[in-house]
């Protein structure tokens, strides 16, 4: 699944908030890098109720952006 969001960190680790108000804790894979903030773009599978095993991230391009906010 790919989900585009604001990413942050919290007390449950790095998360993914949608601009529908989901929120998803992130579980990179070995050898992904994670951006440390703003607007980005995951994909990756459901490993729960609310985290993804993340297999490819990127900063979100321009077009994107402003539907995340």
């Amino acid at each position: 699944m790919r989900v585009t969001g604001q990413i942050k960190q919290s007390r449950r680790g790095t998360i993914i908030t949608t601009a529908e108000n989901s929120v998803w804790v992130l579980e990179p894979t070995e050898g992904v890098q994670l951006p440390s903030r703003g607007a980005v773009v995951v994909e990756g599978f459901k490993i729960g109720f609310d985290r993804l095993e993340v297999i490819w991230a990127s900063e979100a391009p321009p077009e994107l952006t402003a539907r995340t906010r």
